[in-house]
This record gives C-alpha cells, sequence and structure tokens, in this order.
C-alpha cells in the first residue's frame, strides 16, 4: 500500500485541488449568471476558464452550448451540445438544445431527430411539443407544425408562443386572417414580444390593410427600438405611399442600428433619385460599394446618378463592373449601350444589345435601341428588321414608328415613311425631328402640302436654316402659292444674298405671278453671281420664250446646252423653239 512519507505535502496537494476546484465552480456559477442575464460572451469566457480548471461537466458543456446559440455561432453550439450528450444522454433538454441548433443552421432533419428524441424522453413537456412544431414549420410541413401547436394549446391555453409558433405557419401559407387571430392571441398572452407586433403587421400589409401595419410596426418599435425590421418595413409602406419624409426616417433608423443593412440604404437612395438628388445618390451608393462591392445593384444606381450629373465615363466604368458582376444582366447592357452611343462608339453599343436581346429577347425597347444604332451605322436594312419587330413586341412604345418611318426615308420608301410618321404624330409620341424627316418625305414624294406644312414647324426651331427656307419656298411654288413663295425667297435672299440659285427660285416665282420685269432682274441678278450657270441662261430662255422674245430665248437656251456637257432639257426646248406654231411646256424648272 502507498503511503504518503511526509503528511504535510499530502495536506498541501488536498489544499490545492480542493481550491482549484472551488476557482473552477466560482467561474462556472458567474458563467451560469451572465447566461442569466443575456450576457452571453461574458458567459462563454467563464465557462471557458472554469473548463481550463477542471471542470467538465454535461451541464457546463450544454449551458455554453446555449450561450454559443444565443450568439449565433451555430456549429460551436452544436459542437459543445454533442460533447455534453456524450457524457450525459440521459437529459431531454440538451437534445431539444441541439434541436434548436441544427434548425437555425438550416440542418432540418438532424434538428426534427433530436427533439423528437427530447419527446420520447420526455413526452409530456409541451415546450418540446412546440419546438417540434417550429421544425415542421422550417421543413414546410405545415399540416403537422399546425397539429403540434395545437396539441400543446389544447393542453395550456396560456402557451404564448404556441399561438404565435400556429401564426407564423399560417403567415407561412398565406392563410393571414388566420394568422392575424393567432397574432392576437400571442400578443395578449406575450404582450412585450416586439416579433408579435411585427409579424402581426406583415400579415395586415398582405392584406392590403396599411394603417393597421404601421400601427403594428409601431408597437413592435415602442416595445423596441432596436428592432430594425419592424422600422424598414414600417418605411417601405410610407414609400409605398409616397411619404417620402417618414419614409427616409425610417430607413436611417434602421442603419442607425445596423449600418450594413443595404436594402434600407438602397430605398434611400431610391428616394433621393425620386428627389433627383443625385449627389446624395453618389453619397449612398458609394457606402454600399464600402460594404459590398459584389452587390450590383449599386453599380447601376450610381451609373444612373453619375450620367445625370454629366460625369459618363465614370457612369461607364461603373457600368461595366456592373457587367462583369452580373453578366448576365440585360438590362445593364442595354443601359451601357445607351451611354456609350453618347460617345459614338456604336460598335460596342451594337455588342452590348446584341447581348441584351439575347438574354431577354421579347423587350421590345432592346430592339428599338438597336435598330437606333444600326440607323447611325447606316445599315438601313437591318434597323428596318429591328424597328419592325420591336413595333411587334410592344407597339405602344413611344418614337419607334419615328424611328421606322426615318428608316424607310433613308430607304427611298417615302411613301410608307410618312405613313408610319403620320401614325406617330397621331398618336403624340413623336419628337421634334419627326416633322424635319416628314417634311422630306413629303417633298420626295411630291406631297408639296404636307411639305410646306412641316418645314414651317421645322423653322420655328430655326427660322434661318437656308436649306429649309429653300424647300419651303420650292414647296409653295409647286402648290401655287406664288406668293408665299415669293415671301420665302426674300427672306432666304437676307440670308444669303449671293446664291444664284435663290435669285432663280424668286424669278420663278415672280413670273408665275406675271411680274415678268421683276423676274427678269433676279435671273439676271443670278447670272451676275454665276456667269456660266447653265440653269439661270436656261431659266432665262424660258421666261424670253413666254413673252414671246424667241430670239433671246433661243440664244439663252444654245448657251445653256453648250454650258452643259450632257444631253439637258434645254435642248428639248431649243426643239420647241424651232416649231413656233406648237405649244411648249412653261412649267419653271425649279431648283433646291
Amino acid at each position: 500500500m502507498f503511503r504518503f512519507k511526509n503528511i504535510s505535502i499530502l495536506f498541501a496537494l488536498i489544499l490545492v485541488v480542493s481550491s482549484t476546484g472551488c476557482l473552477a465552480y466560482k467561474e462556472y456559477e458567474t458563467g451560469e449568471y451572465d447566461l442569466q442575464e443575456h450576457r452571453y460572451g461574458d458567459a462563454i469566457e467563464h465557462f471557458n476558464v472554469a473548463e481550463a480548471k477542471g471542470r467538465n461537466s454535461a451541464s457546463l458543456l450544454a449551458k455554453r452550448g446555449l450561450a454559443y446559440y444565443m450568439t449565433g455561432e451555430y456549429s460551436k453550439s452544436v459542437r459543445d451540445l454533442t460533447d455534453a450528450i456524450k457524457l450525459d444522454p440521459t437529459l431531454p433538454w440538451i437534445y431539444a438544445h441541439r434541436s434548436d441548433a441544427y434548425r437555425k443552421a438550416g440542418n432540418l432533419n438532424k434538428a426534427l431527430t433530436d427533439i423528437n428524441t427530447a419527446i420520447e424522453m420526455s413526452p409530456n413537456d409541451l415546450r418540446f411539443v412546440y419546438r417540434r412544431g417550429l421544425t415542421y414549420t422550417a421543413l414546410k410541413q405545415s399540416d403537422e407544425a399546425i397539429q403540434d401547436f395545437s396539441h400543446v394549446i389544447a393542453r395550456d391555453t396560456d402557451f404564448g408562443p404556441a399561438y404565435y409558433g400556429r401564426a407564423q405557419t399560417r403567415y407561412q401559407d398565406k392563410q393571414y386572417e388566420q394568422a392575424i387571430t393567432d397574432y392576437t392571441r400571442a400578443a395578449r398572452l406575450l404582450p412585450t414580444s416586439a416579433g408579435v407586433f411585427s409579424n402581426r403587421g406583415s400579415a395586415y400589409y398582405k392584406l392590403n390593410r396599411p394603417d393597421k401595419a404601421i400601427a403594428d410596426y409601431t408597437r413592435a418599435i415602442k416595445r423596441d427600438k432596436t428592432f430594425s425590421t419592424a422600422f424598414f418595413n414600417r418605411g417601405v409602406i410610407h414609400f409605398k405611399a409616397g411619404r417620402m419624409d417618414k419614409a427616409l426616417g425610417d430607413f436611417k433608423s434602421v442603419l442607425d442600428i445596423s449600418p450594413k443593412v443595404i436594402p434600407a440604404r438602397l430605398y434611400i437612395v431610391k428616394i433621393y433619385q425620386e428627389r433627383d438628388d443625385h449627389k446624395a445618390v453618389v453619397r449612398e451608393t458609394n457606402e454600399m460599394a464600402r460594404i459590398n462591392p459584389e452587390y450590383a445593384e449599386t453599380y447601376r444606381r450610381r451609373a444612373r446618378a453619375l450620367i445625370a450629373l454629366v460625369r459618363e465615363r465614370e457612369a461607364a466604368e461603373d457600368l461595366e463592373i456592373l457587367i462583369a458582376i452580373k453578366d448576365n444582366d440585360a438590362q445593364a447592357h442595354y443601359d451601357r449601350a445607351l451611354l456609350i452611343t453618347h460617345f459614338g462608339d456604336y460598335k460596342q453599343a451594337r455588342t452590348d444589345l446584341n447581348a441584351a436581346i439575347e438574354l431577354e429577347s421579347d423587350r421590345g425597347e432592346f430592339r428599338a435601341a438597336r435598330g437606333d444604332v444600326l440607323l447611325a451605322l447606316g445599315e438601313y436594312a437591318e434597323a428596318l428588321e429591328d424597328f419592325t419587330e420591336a413595333i411587334r413586341l410592344d407597339p405602344e412604345q413611344p418614337g419607334v414608328f419615328e424611328k421606322r418611318g426615318i428608316t424607310y426615308y433613308h430607304l427611298e420608301q417615302y411613301t410608307t415613311a410618312l405613313d408610319d410618321m403620320n401614325h406617330e404624330i397621331d398618336r403624340g409620341s413623336s419628337t421634334d425631328d419627326i416633322y424635319k424627316y416628314r417634311a422630306e418625305a413629303a417633298f420626295k414624294s411630291g406631297e408639296f402640302g404636307i411639305a410646306s406644312k412641316d418645314y414651317l414647324l421645322v423653322l420655328l426651331q430655326n427660322p434661318r436654316d437656308p436649306k429649309i427656307l429653300t424647300k419651303l419656298g420650292i414647296s409653295y411654288v409647286k402648290t401655287t402659292q406664288y406668293d408665299r413663295a415669293t415671301s420665302t425667297f426674300d427672306q432666304l435672299l437676307q440670308i444669303t444674298p449671293g446664291d444664284p440659285d435663290a435669285h432663280i427660285n424668286r424669278g420663278i416665282a415672280l413670273s408665275m405671278q406675271g411680274f415678268t420685269k421683276l423676274a427678269l432682274r433676279d435671273i439676271n441678278k443670278a447670272l451676275e453671281l454665276a456667269p456660266d450657270y447653265s440653269r439661270a441662261y436656261r431659266e432665262r430662255g424660258t421666261l424670253y420664250y413666254k413673252i414671246g422674245h424667241f430670239q433671246k430665248a433661243l440664244e439663252d437656251l444654245n448657251k445653256a446646252d453648250d454650258l452643259d456637257s450632257k444631253e439637258s432639257p434645254a435642248a428639248e426646248e431649243v426643239e420647241e423653239i424651232k416649231k413656233p406654231t406648237e405649244m411648249i411646256s412653261t412649267q419653271p424648272s425649279i431648283r433646291s
């Protein structure tokens, strides 16, 4: 038999062991107290010290596991609770806590196995049945969940959490009226629970009863001023109702509680966008990018604000980042295409629009945008295909008939161009450019009445445009409005007094009104400005012929013929003059 030879050493060892055990127990007790006071981090530290000092029991491990659960460290919670079960597999409450940890970690099958074990060990404990109801709800096995919650309520009508759990299950199944009934019962039994009121508010919102929803979110906030979900949900209702100041206040409260909540900051961005406060949008999206650089919507919103601030290059960089994060975002490709067309990069714009259309082929605006790019590139046949498809997909899209009409104009299909432009104007969604193109199409197709009216509208934008004044004057001549034609050419000659064609055109208008001398003066002026201009000789020859000065007419028409190197109308006029008994056309050769 072993004996200590020195009794003093024996007593010293006993004292050390006893002292260490006392210290370990004291740390354990302190940890328990911290756990009860919801100081979970402190509790974990004290349990760690107790374990280090030699206290290792199922109770310590289970309670530390519970503390980890309360801090959201579910894997550590499962680890400690598993070790506790190994030390003492007879305690049902440990299985119940591990079930909770498994459920929060998303391991629902293991959660169900554990809670069933706890119920088998203690079938009369309603708390375990309630927890199984929560697990069934998470598994979306609503019938089983309702059965468990109802079982608990039948045996204890004052078990508030069971009403709350059943309400949550019914909410999940979109049975909002029944959910509200259970939430209301839970609220009476759990009057300090912010969650009950907040969730009832959500059920009211689903039933389109926003006033009641706001009232419940407000009750939740009064019970817990750090309940960010209630602030957020109330803010959403205010936002959708257009109460932007109240919405902004709620979303800012969310950020005061949790500064990294991106959805709240996104709503703040939307509010600033509504107010056209683009600098504020940039400020908020900068913070969003700092918090989460991979959140794609940040760059879309910031890009739009930068475009409004005329910082288009920075906007293009943001859209590039957005596409790098989310290459399958058709809207991002479309937005970038619209932007880079301002830089004249039509080829890259077409590439982006090809990608957008490949991703979402049923978007009419994508087809119309690619049509615009193809139109700018002069690829009119392909542009026509896109505009036609855009109309098929969305015939109400503003401007698409106008653009197709312009495309028909470039394809020299003037009558069809007029049809499309008339349709766009009739529905009131045209731009100012349409009148210029309709005027040109009408002019080309001989619809001079339409052309003259549209040229007048175009001149409102630029009353000193020589080309438009010229064509307006010609349109008046073609519609026999000679006095208006003369006035128009008068205006033109104030702008371009050295233009021989302007003098010739006014001369023609004057001659058609019988003012022969004035007409001759204008054509003679044209010849002073351009002595070798065949058209001037031809028009003067025609005028001389009309007034019976045949020799002068013949000389001028021969001169025009000499100046023209190819067959011209002048040759035809000479032939007619050689037959004085036959009538010749006196229609002037008006020129733009």
